[in-house]
């Protein structure tokens, strides 16, 4: 005849053992979940900025106006002032769903300095765009400090505005 609490005590150690078995899996999972969202997000932000690139190749207008926002003092239509505002205001969605994606955690920091870099590009290779971004950012309440892509956009800005010294801290 068997001790029932032997019985009790291998029945114990079965469940001990399959709960661990059940934390590594759901460990395994989680790490493969969030593995997915990384890559998707990733993906997501990516199209964001082939989209961006395909209407430029797709509508010559818009690359004619960007030759054009390499001076920091051009003159503009009213229709390319227009223009210059949507394209602003596409970036700086973009750069609100990278600082979203990374303050979720999605995007590692190597990521982020490769977008961080993207936004002293835009600054430094398109200075006219520049008063279009500020103008978006002030009138979406965006202030240095908020996110990284934003800080770093204060921070060109304040580079073209005035000289090296940056003024997006104060």
């Amino acid at each position: 005849m068997m001790d029932w609490e032997a019985i009790g005590a291998v029945g114990e150690i079965v469940g001990a053992i399959a709960v661990v078995l059940s934390l590594a899996y759901l460990a395994i999972q989680i790490r493969q979940s969030n593995r997915l969202a990384i890559r998707e997000a990733r993906t997501n932000l990516s199209e964001i900025y082939n989209s961006m690139n395909l209407s430029q190749l797709e509508t010559p207008h818009i690359a004619e106006l960007k030759v054009k926002l390499r001076d920091r003092n051009c003159e503009l239509s009213a229709v390319e002032k227009e223009h210059a505002e949507t394209f602003a205001s596409t970036l700086h969605v973009g750069w609100g769903v990278v600082g979203s994606a990374y303050d979720a955690g999605v995007l590692p920091q190597n990521v982020m300095e490769v977008y961080l870099n993207t936004v002293s590009y835009w600054f430094q290779n398109f200075p006219g765009l520049a008063p279009y971004i500020a103008r978006a950012m002030t009138s979406s309440g965006i202030e240095p400090g908020m996110w990284p892509m934003f800080t770093r956009a204060w921070e060109e800005y304040d580079k073209l505005e005035y000289g090296n010294q940056s003024v997006a801290g104060t």
